[in-house]
C-alpha cells in the first residue's frame, strides 16, 4: 500500500473456437468505457488490457488480462471489468470455457440412442404414474 500503483492481474479461459483477436479488441473497448466512468475512471492508471494467451487447457484457452489502478481500488476496478467482459462476451458471440463432451458414431446410432433414452424415460414416468394413481385408489 505504499505504492502510488497496484499491477492487478487476471485469467480467462474461452472456448476453443473462439477468435482471440475479437476478444482483444473487445476488451479494448471495455478499457476504454472504464476510463470514462465518473467513479472508476480517476482510479485508473493503465486501463484493462489484453495481454495474451498463456495455455491451451483441456476445455479452452486462458487469456490474460491486467491494468494498474490506485492502490486499494483494484479488486473494485477488476470486479467491474469482469462484468462488462462477461456482458461483451455474450453480445459478441463469445463463449467461456466449458467441459464439453463428444460422442462419436453415425447418426443412425445417435437416433438409436436418443430413442432408447426417450423410452426409458417414458417407461419410468407411466411406472410413477401408475405408482401414484395406485396409492391415490388406496386413499
Amino acid at each position: 500500500m505504499s505504492r502510488d500503483w497496484v499491477i492487478d492481474k487476471f485469467m480467462i479461459n474461452v472456448s476453443y473456437d473462439a477468435d482471440v483477436a475479437k476478444v482483444k479488441k473487445v476488451v479494448k473497448g471495455i478499457g476504454a468505457a472504464l476510463l470514462e466512468d465518473e467513479e472508476l475512471g480517476p482510479l485508473i492508471i493503465e486501463t484493462v488490457k489484453m495481454k495474451g494467451v498463456e495455455q491451451f487447457g483441456d476445455y479452452g484457452i486462458t487469456l490474460s488480462f491486467a491494468m494498474t489502478t490506485k492502490p486499494g481500488h483494484q479488486t473494485q476496478i477488476r470486479r467491474r471489468a469482469q462484468a462488462m467482459i462477461k456482458e461483451a462476451f455474450d453480445a459478441n458471440g463469445i463463449n467461456f470455457a466449458s467441459p464439453t463432451v463428444q460422442v462419436a458414431g453415425d447418426e443412425g446410432q445417435a437416433t438409436a440412442a436418443a430413442a432408447a433414452t426417450r423410452d426409458a424415460i417414458a417407461k419410468k414416468n407411466a411406472a410413477l404414474a401408475a405408482q401414484q394413481g395406485g396409492e391415490a385408489a388406496a386413499e
